[in-house]
């Protein structure tokens, strides 16, 4: 019996409550039982403690007269005893019945509902004595029962937020809010990056006047300083300090090293919610990525860690941007290359590999640099490119398939051939 009071206690502790609050309201009567039974975790703690004690001490007295006379009369009969006891004791009524109930959660708290209600019926008297007697040193230390069952999980979360989606409790923009919250602490620089390809650069030689026409050319308010070429990004020149400076100096013939900021570099492999924390006790607006080799993969901005949980943000120079998901029609989107797959897994409710980028899954799948129209099927998805530039990827088209699912990658000219063989 002991061993069902510990059991009872992991099982109620570990107990889900939000997974049994959706199954009470599906309509599942053992659920709203428990659930019942979790509203008094003070008396049911109660009762489980007291019942281990009473179990523990009637098993301490059976093991003692079923002991023989000669162990009792002896030293060492004595110790051997009470290791025996003890071991048994501990293995039977604690280890094994936690164990099980740590596997086997709900299953256990289903089994020892009924058996638990009955207890704390009986061992009612015992239990108003017990809270009688340790109630003012509980008050004193600021003890509390507080509740049973663990805390929401993040699946647990996202869960609930999807039924309040479905239920029209929660719009569309909110759910995704949710989930970009929840997903913040897990997204690597790498995935939020600006790629060194993309990056708008001036090199350390370059003059105030230079920078300035670069910077009103492709409408930034801060441009990464190199030397000897990107992969060495020494310093961060911005706008207010340029015009600062050309205030003091209006020539403009002074090289941006005079006024440039130390940039900050940081390892692609870093958690987003770190390099926030960052920022914000440094006070910097951008930052470079760097890699495993130590050249330059790219650069962060405060507002792309910002676009991950409130989405894309458009400023007055993004007016002729285009974002970068179109949704065609309810099947079918067109994507920017650099959009991470999760986006569009999410937009469709599809299931495409893990990978950064849908470019990067193309590439991928393809093993070569694709060509223009070319298409691909993963999962039931069709990706077709739509733009290159050079050798890169620019816009790839996503269609959700109706019916079938193909697993391996399908070229054009394969299903040509396909189709032509008798």
């Amino acid at each position: 019996m002991a061993g069902g009071f510990a059991a009872g206690e992991t099982a109620f502790r570990n107990l889900h409550r939000a997974r049994l609050q959706n199954r009470a309201e599906n309509g599942d009567t053992r659920a709203e039982s428990l659930l019942r039974l979790m509203a008094h975790p003070q008396r049911l703690l109660s009762t489980i403690l007291v019942g281990k004690t009473l179990c523990r001490a009637a098993a301490t007295v059976l093991g003692v007269s079923l002991a023989p006379q000669s162990w009792l009369q002896s030293t060492w009969g004595l110790v051997g005893l009470i290791l025996l006891t003890t071991v048994t004791l501990f293995t039977v009524s604690e280890v094994l019945p936690r164990a099980l109930a740590a596997r086997a959660t709900d299953t256990v708290a289903l089994v020892l509902d009924r058996p638990l209600r009955l207890c704390m019926f009986i061992l009612a008297p015992f239990v108003k004595l017990l809270s009688i007697v340790t109630g003012p040193f509980l008050r004193v230390l600021g003890a509390d029962f507080g509740q049973i069952g663990t805390p929401y999980t993040e699946e647990e979360i996202r869960t609930m937020v999807d039924l309040g989606e479905e239920s029209g409790v929660l719009d569309r923009e909110e759910t995704e809010l949710v989930h970009s919250v929840l997903a913040f602490d897990e997204t690597l620089v790498s995935a939020v990056l600006t790629p060194r390809v993309d990056m708008v650069c001036t090199p350390v030689e370059a003059t105030l006047d230079d920078a300035l026409r670069r910077m009103v050319a492709e409408g930034y308010s801060r441009l990464p300083v190199f030397q000897d070429g990107i992969d060495h990004i020494v310093g961060i020149i911005t706008l207010k300090d340029m015009l600062l400076a050309k205030q003091a100096k209006p020539d403009g013939n002074a090289p941006v090293s005079f006024y440039m900021r130390p940039a900050y570099h940081v390892p692609e492999t870093k958690r987003i919610d770190e390099l926030l924390r960052e920022m914000q006790l440094r006070r910097l607006q951008m930052v470079v990525v760097s890699d495993e080799y130590g050249g330059t993969a790219g650069l962060v901005t405060l507002e792309d860690l910002l676009e991950e949980i409130v989405g894309e943000i458009r400023d007055e120079h993004d007016y002729d941007e285009q974002p970068p998901l179109v949704a065609v029609d309810e099947r079918t989107v067109l994507v920017d290359a650099r959009l991470g797959v999760d986006e569009v897994n999410d937009a469709l409710r599809v299931s495409l590999p893990n990978s950064q980028t849908v470019g990067g899954l193309v590439f991928n799948t393809l093993g070569r640099v694709p060509e223009l129209g070319e298409t691909v099927r993963i999962n039931n998805v069709e990706l077709r490119v739509e733009q290159l530039e050079g050798i890169r990827v620019q816009k790839v088209r996503v269609h959700k398939l109706r019916t079938g699912t193909v697993d391996l990658m399908l070229m054009d000219e394969d299903r040509a051939a396909a189709e032509g063989a008798p």
